[in-house]
């Protein structure tokens, strides 16, 4: 018999089909890091805690500090994070939120109204007013200008006087009321003209003199499409530098329909959606739809589209933005609402067969998606089918993390090292970066990460193997070289197989916390006779840490029989 040692210098991930000696068969709470070394994951210490289960969360820079805006408990919350007060704002009991900040303001789109935010000031988001006609005669007879807005029952209404007329019309009748007139710019009083509502009518006192556009009339019709603005539950910003708009989706009444915001005026706004500002995406009901570089692309469950921002110039002469839809995968999609993100510049998604990563591609192509959880999927996909699912997809940038969260379970890909791992949180409703930090939401708390709280306990079992030696006899030793820390302790257990069972033995040990920041060799006694392959598993007990730089195992091997 020759004594023969081997040693592993990377660790492989989570990978259930990898057969080999540094690849996980199961692991949890422990990380690959750049290196390849095996690490305890971080922990996360309590942050915020909501009156009342948290809905939906933003993050970021809001009236000139930090601030987290939360929904909860029928109200939206603003803590500001650099000395953690918080006020409330009521949301007429809303359940749900979409946030995004546009300009200087932030956005909440709940399912009892709009509001707006600027860090000061929370409001009911009333809309822009639109310009609906121009250069209309008296008679009522005028050029189009922009559509109704769906957030305001108002509508503006420029006429030219013709010197002789003192009676104008407007575009519709039976109105509520006539808001304000203008005449060459001046607000007049009331005494200065009369209205007929029933007829849609405003007569003047004094007959204007002629002109064009000289005359402006504000009316408001008593009526929107504000309430079913508000059906819509999902949000995004895209469109070019210059004039970003806003898309809406997930209507359960108009499930296949996307909308999106128009220039105010010239002017961007997230207050001004036209009806006539939609969209209809294929037969089945859009369930994402994400930014990938100059690209939207638009999810069912079984299909994709692509729509990017082309400018279109209109009969009255007037340039729009067009936002026209391609077909991109003819079976992936995103099977669940609301739950794809970007992770490294291209669009993620759960797909049937796992989580699929989109190529840039204006082409309708099968390999525009490509599954990059086959390692996982025995979590993943338990977890993944069916619309009732609550299963999303996260990115952390400067960790190189793409999350999988699902009901009871959390599998991170860093796509930096390309390994797979799992984490013990499951049933997070966010998980999200923000001030240097990352932060996760369930429940009443947000929570933030810190490598000071280590309450889990973490293992990490290797695939059963030989070791690479045909002729694997008896193990003798497991080494390994740790890098000692303040708490540094663990132990390893080594699993082989008998006849009818499989048998395990463990060994503990720990790191003097002199030796922080060094590596340190721990050579672990074993003697397990007449193997021909072992699994080993290492742990970390709560309240320890530990960083395994490699591992090697030193054995006999039966050697050669060369006939002697």
């Amino acid at each position: 018999m020759a004594k023969r040692s081997v040693y592993y210098r990377s660790f492989g991930g989570l990978d259930q089909y990898a057969k080999d000696a540094v690849s996980a068969e199961s692991a949890v709470d422990f990380v690959v890091d750049a290196g390849g070394s095996l690490c305890k994951s971080k922990g996360y210490e309590n942050f915020i805690h909501s009156p009342a289960e948290i809905k939906a969360c933003w993050a970021g820079t809001l009236g000139g500090r930090n601030a987290m805006v939360f929904l909860a408990g029928g109200n939206i919350y603003d803590c500001d994070t650099d000395d953690m007060t918080m006020i409330s704002h009521n949301a007429s009991g809303a359940t749900r939120a979409a946030f995004f900040k546009y300009e200087d303001r932030l956005y909440a789109l709940c399912d009892t109204g709009y509001f707006r935010y600027d860090g000061s000031t929370f409001e009911s988001a009333d809309g822009y007013v639109p310009l609906i006609s121009v250069s209309t005669t008296p008679d009522g007879d005028g050029t189009a200008y922009e559509a109704v807005n769906m957030l305001s029952s108002q509508r503006r209404q420029q006429f030219s006087p013709n010197g002789t007329d003192a009676c104008f019309h407007l575009a519709e009748k039976n109105i509520s009321a006539v808001v304000k007139v203008a005449l060459e710019g001046v607000e007049c009083d009331a005494g200065d003209y009369a209205c007929d509502t029933a007829n849609g009518t405003v007569t003047m006192t004094d007959i204007p003199t002629a002109g064009v556009n000289t005359l402006e009339i504000t009316y408001d019709t008593g009526s929107s499409g504000r309430s079913e603005f508000c059906k819509f539950k999902n949000a995004m910003l895209f469109g070019s530098n210059a004039d970003e708009r806003v898309f809406l989706w997930n209507n359960a009444d108009r499930p296949c329909i996307r909308i999106h915001s128009e220039l105010a005026d010239g002017v961007p706004s997230a207050e001004y959606f036209p009806v006539t500002n939609y969209t209809s995406v294929g037969s089945a009901p859009i369930t994402d739809m994400v930014q990938e570089y100059d690209r939207q692309l638009i999810f069912t469950a079984d299909s994709a589209y692509y729509s990017y921002c082309e400018m279109k110039t209109m009969p009255s002469g007037k340039t729009v933005a067009s936002f026209p839809v391609y077909p991109l995968h003819p079976r992936k999609g995103n099977l669940i609402y609301g739950s794809s993100c970007v992770m490294n510049g291209l669009a993620a998604t759960l797909c049937r067969d796992g989580v699929n990563v989109w190529r840039p591609s204006t082409v309708e192509n099968e390999k525009n998606a490509v599954c990059i959880s086959n390692a996982v999927n025995d979590i993943i996909l338990p977890e993944t089918y069916g619309y009732a699912s609550k299963a999303k997809l996260f990115e952390l940038p400067s960790l190189s993390e793409l999350y999988f969260v699902g009901k009871t379970k959390t599998a991170v890909f860093n796509y930096a090292t390309q390994k797979w791992y799992r984490l013990s949180a499951g049933g997070l409703t966010d998980v999200f970066e923000a001030f240097g930090s990352v932060f996760t939401v369930k429940g009443e708390y947000i929570k933030r990460m810190t490598s000071s709280e280590r309450s889990a306990s973490a293992s990490y079992k290797t695939h059963y193997n030989e070791l690479g030696s045909s002729s694997l006899k008896d193990i003798h030793f497991v080494n390994l070289t740790i890098e000692a820390g303040y708490v540094t302790a663990g132990s390893v257990k080594v699993y082989w197989p008998g006849e009818s069972e499989v048998f395990s033995s463990e060994q503990y040990f720990e790191a003097d916390q002199a030796l922080h920041g060094n590596a340190v060799s721990v050579a672990l006694p074993f003697y397990i006779p007449n193997v021909s392959g072992i699994s080993v598993e290492f742990k970390c007990p709560s309240g320890k840490e530990l960083k395994i730089l490699g591992y090697g195992v030193t054995y006999d091997d039966k050697g050669v029989n060369n006939g002697l």
